[in-house]
């Protein structure tokens, strides 16, 4: 920085004029920087596509357990409609038309279970549907029978009036001696109780499988 003016003066340190003639200094106003350029704006980057996802409905199938309680119900209420057609039609000789009852308990589980559930069914679960309404029939019946043994067991009264009056009760006099006569012969009490179960459950699995089958191609599956 100058210490002397042309002036003549002495220049005090740092000062902007000549404290004499008023000479300026140094400039006052400082050469402006260039503008920093403008950052260009960014192109905006493109919208992604829109995806539409549709609304996908998961139809859960049918899973048979014991531990359903929409299972067991209809598996009951079929069992109870078996054996109380069963009954009914006695008079004039169920023998040929049990296994149409059967068939008809099956195919009642697996609508009851459709209905209770909204649950479509395959033709495996119908079936399997149809065998727990025969187990439960099979059941119900052996309990009937197991008790009407006890009965009959200290009561050979009650025995011969049932087999003097087996006809009002729409049964052959063979066929009643012969289930009377069951507790005397275990063999025979076994092997015929094991025919009933695979006939309980054989005719209940046809009827829930067939109405599975029905009702997946009614709805096209």
């Amino acid at each position: 920085m100058e210490e002397i003016c042309t002036c003549g003066a002495r220049l005090v340190p740092d000062a902007l004029f000549c404290h004499r003639c008023g000479r300026p200094l140094r400039p006052l106003i400082a050469e402006e920087e260039p503008a920093e350029q403008a950052e260009a704006p960014l192109p905006a980057e493109p919208e992604p596509d829109r995806v539409v996802i549709a609304n996908a409905v998961v139809v859960l199938e049918a899973r048979v357990d014991f531990r359903d309680r929409i299972v067991v119900k209809s598996c009951l209420l079929a069992a109870c409609f078996s054996l109380v057609a069963g009954m009914l039609l006695s008079p004039i000789g169920s023998g040929a038309l049990f296994p149409f009852v059967l068939f008809g308990g099956g195919w009642i589980a697996s609508y009851l279970y459709c209905r209770g559930s909204a649950r479509p069914v395959n033709v495996r679960s119908g079936a399997a549907l149809g065998w727990m309404a025969g187990l439960f029939t099979f059941l119900i019946l052996l309990v009937f029978i197991t008790l009407l043994f006890m009965t009959l067991a200290g009561n050979p009264e009650f025995v011969q009036l049932l087999r003097e009056n087996s006809g009002k009760y729409g049964a052959r006099a063979e066929d009643m001696n012969q289930l009377l006569d069951l507790p005397k012969h275990p063999d025979r009490l076994a092997l015929g109780l094991g025919l009933n179960f695979v006939q309980l459950t054989v005719f209940s699995s046809l009827g829930g499988l067939l109405h599975a089958f029905a009702r997946r191609r009614h709805m096209g599956q």
